[in-house]
């Protein structure tokens, strides 16, 4: 699973980060495991989404940390210069 967020900047070009999680091994032979791993993985999102949520509201507080958060999760964090939006993206921006 990978997400990515992109930060545009007003007066810079932007940031993009990537954060991908380890994968899990599905068994292909059963609809009920593929379905449970797509599950877990949503949730996965949505649980990383809040807690940067959390952060940028300023509500992490004690001893959550973001990183940490990520390493017991086993994802991987890779920051770089935004690239460019897919076109969809860019057809709407520019409408």
């Amino acid at each position: 699973m990978r997400i990515t967020i992109r930060v545009e900047l007003d007066h810079q070009d932007g940031i993009e980060a990537t954060l991908t999680a380890p994968t899990q091994s599905v068994d292909s032979s059963s609809r009920s495991d593929v379905v449970a791993t797509k599950d877990c993985e949503v949730a996965q999102a949505f649980s990383l989404l809040r807690f940067l949520d959390d952060a940028l509201q300023g509500r992490v507080r004690g001893g959550d940390s973001l990183g940490q958060w990520l390493r017991d999760n086993g994802i991987r964090v890779d920051f770089g210069p935004l690239k460019p939006a897919p076109s969809s993206q860019a057809q709407e921006v520019a409408s």
